[in-house]
């Protein structure tokens, strides 16, 4: 019987720390999503730049460069340009693909307008003011990356250790 006790209050630590590791990888998929983002970005930059590739273009090898969650989200945008090329507009395409990223990636309401704003003004400008806008929206996110990655390490630590406190305490409690 002492063993069947030791047993569950070992199993009440481990599930409470699988808790709390659980809360810290769902912050450290937020961070990687942020970094796809920029690597996307960064190359978008670049390629208005120097290339002055189409848009489509750009998000067509941005799938490739971002991977990831944020990957996959850019290569069923890029299928969806080749798809309904004149059907509609890149903003309703873009808008409507939003829902998509919201459903599979790890990143907050606010990110996700950023990304919905993005899209709005992406096309409607001329190359020199994309590249701008891009690099302002590349500052912001990249400041949004730093405060996220720094967020995700003190929340990894707070909740592993409340997990495990918990555990223990659940111990105490029932024993």
């Amino acid at each position: 019987m002492l063993y069947i006790k030791i047993l569950g209050m070992l199993l009440v630590v481990a599930a409470s720390y699988g808790i709390g590791k659980t809360i810290g990888v769902y912050q450290n998929r937020r961070v990687e999503d942020i970094y796809e983002l920029l690597a996307f970005v960064r190359m978008a930059n670049g390629h208005l730049a120097y290339s002055a590739s189409e848009i489509t273009e750009i998000i067509r090898e941005g799938s490739d460069k971002a991977g990831g969650r944020i990957g996959d989200w850019l290569a069923g945008l890029a299928l969806q340009f080749r798809t309904e090329e004149y059907a509609s507009s890149f903003e309703q395409i873009w808008t409507g693909s939003i829902g998509c990223l919201m459903e599979h990636s790890y990143l907050t309401d606010a990110q996700i307008g950023a990304v919905k704003e993005l899209g709005k003004w992406l096309c409607y400008m001329d190359v020199d003011m994309q590249i701008r806008n891009l690099k302002l929206w590349e500052h912001n996110m990249q400041a949004e990356y730093e405060e996220q990655k720094d967020r995700a390490r003190r929340i990894n630590k707070v909740s592993r250790s409340l997990g495990l406190l918990g555990g223990i305490f659940l111990i105490i409690l029932i024993g």
